[in-house]
């Protein structure tokens, strides 16, 4: 599974210096975790993906 993380300013342009490309092999565990949030998934094909919140991003 392959995911791009970008931060974003107030008035709505993608900050260059904070965008991520970030990738999990589901077949080690299904869940993952990036910048402290934590998502248990629960199916994923190749025209969705099914996931739970275990925790959300920290506040900034």
């Amino acid at each position: 599974m392959k995911f791009t993380y970008r931060e974003f300013t107030a008035t709505g342009y993608a900050r260059d210096a904070f965008t991520q490309d970030v990738q999990y092999d589901l077949e080690e565990g299904t869940i993952i975790g990036f910048k402290g949030a934590r998502i248990e998934v629960l199916d994923a094909t190749n025209r969705s993906i099914r996931y739970r919140v275990i925790e959300h991003f920290p506040p900034l």
